[in-house]
């Protein structure tokens, strides 16, 4: 794998085999969940890039990410940032960015982020699609609203 070490984050969630052969069989997609919690550390290295020459930007997670999928046979991810970036590293660019290339890498997967983090930078569940979570939304894709 690349530089980004997972046990950073220690919530990627890969779903078994067995579940994903049995949801396959029945024509249902199946996603792995990356959960970032208040206690995760190093956070900001889900928006570390590298330039990928005249194509922009590659997001080192994002094809990690990718890459255990791939391995895995599933279909994309559920992307669940429920702690704030330290200010200093906070891009939100950056984050859509990561999104963007996750969606993208998957032909006919998905990529669902979860209704937390605002575009703000703030843990703020917006219970709906708004202002606050829509670049997210269009970023991954498709977005799991907090269920209040």
């Amino acid at each position: 794998m690349n530089s980004i070490q997972l046990n950073h984050f220690k919530l990627v969630c890969i779903p078994p085999p067995s579940w994903t052969n049995a949801l396959h069989r029945n024509g249902v997609k199946v996603l792995g969940t990356f959960l970032v919690e208040p206690q995760s550390t190093d956070i900001s290295r889900i928006l570390q890039r590298t330039s990928s020459g005249t194509s922009g930007w590659s997001y080192t997670l994002a094809s990690q990410l990718t890459n255990i999928a791939r391995f895995y046979g599933f279909d994309g991810w559920l992307i669940n940032i429920e702690k704030t970036f330290p200010i200093t590293d906070w891009n939100l660019l950056r984050l859509e960015g990561f999104l963007k290339q996750l969606r993208t890498t998957f032909n006919d997967g998905c990529v669902i982020f979860y209704d937390s983090l605002t575009c703000k930078n703030r843990i703020d569940y917006q219970n709906a699609l708004t202002e606050q979570n829509l670049i997210f939304a269009k970023a991954a894709g498709s977005i799991l609203t907090n269920y209040a």
